[in-house]
């Protein structure tokens, strides 16, 4: 028997098929099971992204600037759904289905070495494109210290000159820019 708010996630393999087993999100952490996950990046009319600080209690990647949005695609769920419950979850966003669109999914890999801490994962990337003032979002502050507007191109220079503040989506980063000329 689970205990209540266990959020559970579908296992699937180094290739991204499904393997019809389902595990809590501590479990696939710890061995490193590969799962699926989603990111959002919300982009309003002046070409600015909006970014997120990760909250200090966040298990990876504390205290980092990120993408608008993220989190795992729970057991039985759908890409977009999720998506679109992170961003009404973290940044209190309510959007449709239609307001995203799909990007590209990337694979990435993270562990880390001060604990038993593996994320295997393949991201969904959406693109919502809205004029949203940045005192309309509302903060879960378990999940986002803070969040700011940034214009594409000086995001690129930040990731070059102080890419310690943000969280490493390399891949990620170099596609959305080019998705974004």
């Amino acid at each position: 028997m689970l205990s209540p708010g266990v959020e559970l996630i579908d296992v699937v393999g180094p290739s991204g098929n499904p393997l019809r087993i389902i595990a809590p999100r501590t479990e696939v952490h710890r061995k490193g099971l590969w799962h699926r996950t989603v990111h959002i990046w919300v982009l309003n009319g002046k070409k600015e992204l909006l970014l997120q600080k990760r909250s200090w209690s966040k298990e990876s990647f504390p205290g980092l600037w990120d993408i608008s949005a993220a989190g795992h695609i729970s057991a039985g769920d759908t890409s977009k759904r999720a998506a679109l419950r992170e961003l009404e979850e973290e940044l209190g966003i309510p959007a449709r289905e239609d307001e995203l669109v799909f990007l590209f999914t990337i694979k990435g890999h993270y562990e880390d070495p001060s604990r038993p801490f593996i994320d295997n994962e393949f991201s969904d990337v959406y693109l919502m494109r809205a004029d949203i003032p940045i005192n309309k979002v509302k903060v879960d502050r378990n999940e986002v210290d803070e969040v700011k507007y940034m214009a594409v191109e000086e995001l690129k220079k930040e990731l070059e000159v102080h890419p310690g503040l943000y969280v490493p989506h390399h891949e990620a980063y170099g596609k959305l820019f080019a998705f974004l000329k």
